[in-house]
């Protein structure tokens, strides 16, 4: 159907991303813009999750931005 699932979401928001180019991280041992793996993960949920969507789409270099019209399906209890 095309729809994207919250799991969907929250396994995406973990992945391993790159950060090389414009994006390098500064590391402050050697002081320089090093490329580098950044991951994100939840390890212990509080009682109460507030999960914010990203609704729009920025474009680097002054390109603007465009609405994202997917729909996320998610459940309502026992997420």
């Amino acid at each position: 159907n095309g729809n994207t699932s919250v799991y969907d979401c929250l396994q995406r928001f973990s992945q391993e991303e790159m950060l090389s180019g414009e994006d390098k991280w500064f590391c402050s041992r050697c002081k320089q813009h090093v490329t580098a793996l950044k991951k994100i993960q939840i390890y212990k949920l509080p009682e109460y999750l507030i999960i914010h969507l990203k609704r729009f789409s920025h474009q680097r270099a002054n390109e603007g931005s465009r609405k994202i019209a997917k729909t996320i399906e998610f459940p309502i209890e026992n997420l």
